[in-house]
Parts: C-alpha cells; structure tokens; sequence
C-alpha cells in the first residue's frame, strides 16, 4: 500500500456518497476495514473500491437493522 492509498473517513463518505456516521456503522459492523491513528481512522483507498465492486446489486439501506453477525453474513457472504 502506498502512503496515497490512504483515505480518512470523510474521504470513503464522499467516495461512497454517504455521511461519515454511516461509514462508521460500515466499519464497525466489519464490512469495511480501517486503521485508528490516533483520533482518526484510515482505510485504504485500494480496499474501498474492492467494496463497492463486490457490493454491486446489493441493498445496504437497512444494515443497522441486523447485528453486525447478520450483516458480514448477508453481505460478505453471498
């Protein structure tokens, strides 16, 4: 991984069109993977992009609704 890889969380929102909560709630449910450094948390870009590719087709308006084991089985899992 290169150092330009490496993406903040305001930056996956605007990548995925979505608020920095929801990135949270992606992260903490296990279906994207970040790094905490310090008070942030940083993913790498490269990972990112793999997420929205296996993620074509799939509806995540309701993934708050599961607990996170349902979700990485729902999603990651198909």
């Amino acid at each position: 991984m290169k150092f330009e890889d490496i993406i903040t969380t305001k930056e996956v929102a605007k990548l995925l069109r979505c608020s920095t909560h929801q990135i949270g709630y992606l992260r903490k449910y296990g279906l994207i993977v970040g790094t905490r450094f310090g008070k942030y948390w940083l993913f790498d870009r490269k990972e990112i992009e793999e997420f929205v590719e296996n993620s074509k087709g799939k509806d995540y308006s309701n993934f708050r609704e599961m607990t996170p084991e349902a979700a990485i089985k729902k999603y990651l899992n198909d």
